[in-house]
């Protein structure tokens, strides 16, 4: 029976390559890179999901989603990367259809073309920073929510927009379009939505596919969304956020063992393709514990050699120099020897392998090639070296040098890494307790 089952395996493996392959062929895609990218991220929902894809819902492609989010939320990921898989899945699924491989219920075949709609349309944001492409893809009322937040001065309207389509998705599964809220009275029918939206989340919360937080943020939208109404005069009553669905976000603060480092390092001569570059991004950062978009935002001029200094910078903080050691300079040295070689078209110290700059999400990958070479998978993103910087510098110097030199704006950030000192722990701990004198 088992050897029976291990050739079924390997049959639904090889009908698997073979439409993977039709599709990067109608996909356009040649380079080898890719095509290895593509079939990764598709045969990881395959083996996540464990089905027939004729027998994929639309239940078993969000809880992938949620995974994937919980995932590279945990990770310190980018949200394009994120995004990216999410959208070539999408395509996926929507050759399958046409290929007639996969069967998809009508709320199904809607959530799809809602994700590849908000797809191009961020695709059109991003070159024309207009509306105008979005107005025949995205649903009215959620083009005019953007609006109403980027007047309102919300520093990421992308971002609720984003979350806002996750009400509407639930909406179409219940028959509904978003859109009905711009018709009046409808005010006894949008809370009744919102009441079974809270449900549904709350059973994914007691189910633990998302986290309390992830449901928290959810409803902020629906939050926002319902003043928006109420500026319209749609509609007149408030909502506020159940106490039970209410939860604050965890930072993490992870610490990276000193033999994980010398792991990671190995990683990067062993496997990277830009050894030099990317072993000086990765020493700057746990030299300094500076942040990733500091390492993207440094020039060239940014670099003192003589005072082995570098000066770093970006909108959370102002601009400050921190010493960097010999070793670690020396790196940046043989850097600059060959960066030539990358036909750089910018001043910033570290370059693409197209000339342009190496954008934070850039820096992130460095770090995530090196975990997946050495253990398998992304233990430790740039973010942990950052913490673990402090919290060693806080072990060993005042907290107001420590506060500056890592280019915290605000004391209390700095506060939040002294739980995880060990030595001030101990120093600040009694031997004995009081209460045995009183015995």
């Amino acid at each position: 029976m088992l050897l029976l089952k291990h050739e079924v395996d390997i049959k639904l493996l090889n009908r698997d390559e073979n439409q993977i392959v039709d599709f990067l062929f109608l996909q356009r895609i040649n380079n080898p890179n890719t095509k290895n990218e593509y079939k990764n991220i598709i045969m990881d929902f395959s083996f996540f999901i464990g089905k027939e894809w004729s027998e994929v819902t639309l239940k078993d492609y969000q809880k992938y989603l949620d995974y994937l989010s919980r995932k590279y939320s945990y990770k310190g990921y980018s949200s394009s990367l994120f995004k990216k898989r999410e959208k070539i899945l999408t395509r996926y699924l929507t050759y399958l259809k046409e290929k007639k491989a996969i069967c998809l219920d009508a709320g199904f075949e809607q959530y799809l073309r809602l994700l590849s709609t908000t797809s191009k349309s961020s695709k059109s944001d991003q070159r024309n920073h207009t509306h105008s492409s979005r107005k025949n893809t995205l649903p009215e009322i959620i083009i005019d929510f953007q609006s109403y937040l980027r007047n309102k001065k919300y520093s990421n309207s992308f971002k609720y927009r984003t979350k806002l389509m996750k009400f509407n998705q639930f909406l179409i599964q219940n028959g509904l379009s978003i859109d009905v809220f711009y018709e009046e009275k409808k005010e006894v029918l949008l809370f009744e939505q919102i009441g079974k939206y809270e449900k549904m989340l709350s059973s994914r919360v007691s189910l633990e596919e998302i986290h309390l937080e992830t449901a928290t943020i959810y409803l902020r939208t629906v939050q926002l969304f319902v003043k928006f109404l109420i500026s319209r005069s749609l509609i007149s009553k408030r909502y506020s956020i159940p106490l039970g669905l209410r939860g604050r976000s965890k930072r993490r603060n992870d610490y990276v063992p000193k033999e994980r480092m010398i792991e990671l390092i190995n990683a990067i001569y062993e496997s990277s393709p830009h050894v030099t570059r990317d072993l000086s991004v990765f020493l700057i950062i746990l030299d300094t514990g500076c942040r990733p978009i500091e390492v993207s935002n440094l020039t060239i001029n940014d670099v003192d050699m003589v005072e082995r200094t570098l000066s770093l910078h970006c909108s959370k903080t102002e601009r400050r120099k921190v010493k960097i050691s010999h070793e670690v300079m020396e790196v940046i040295e043989d850097y600059l020897d060959i960066r030539n070689e990358y036909l750089p078209n910018t001043k910033h110290l570290f370059v693409g392998s197209r000339g342009g700059p190496l954008s934070p999400s850039g820096i992130n990958i460095v770090f995530y090639n090196a975990n997946k070479h050495a253990f398998g998978e992304s233990l430790y993103p740039a973010l942990a070296f950052r913490h673990t910087t402090i919290t060693n510098a806080i072990e060993e110097h005042n907290f107001q040098r420590v506060s500056e030199s890592i280019g915290h704006k605000e004391w209390r950030s700095t506060n939040y890494y002294v739980h995880r000192s060990k030595k001030r722990l101990l120093k600040n701990t009694i031997d004995k307790s009081p209460l045995m004198n009183m015995r």
